[in-house]
């Protein structure tokens, strides 16, 4: 079992923590890699097909995440074998909330 960060694709994010082999059951189906964020040994994650609308948090930033990315995304983080880990949740969610101007 890991930490992971969920963001819902209305903007808001969860701090989870779940063995990352249930990530797509959370998530409702097949899922396929979205985005990295590499100093965090992190990757994204989404289903393969959605009917949600686009993610708010994930098209802000497109350095990270792929193009049209639409409903729920998970972010998870492995080792250099692969294997799960621990994701600085909380220091990745403080990185993507909104910037007051």
């Amino acid at each position: 079992m890991s930490e992971c960060l969920c963001i819902q694709c209305d903007g808001s994010m969860q701090v989870m923590r779940m063995p990352q082999k249930e990530v797509a059951a959370f998530l409702g189906g097949s899922i396929t890699f979205v985005g990295a964020i590499a100093d965090f040994d992190a990757v994204a994650v989404a289903l393969v097909t959605s009917d949600a609308a686009a993610n708010r948090v994930t098209s802000l930033f497109p350095c990270w995440f792929d193009a049209g990315v639409c409903g729920d995304v998970m972010i998870v983080a492995s080792d250099a074998n692969g294997d799960e880990k621990d994701l600085d949740a909380e220091t990745v969610r403080q990185t993507l909330l909104p910037r007051k101007e």
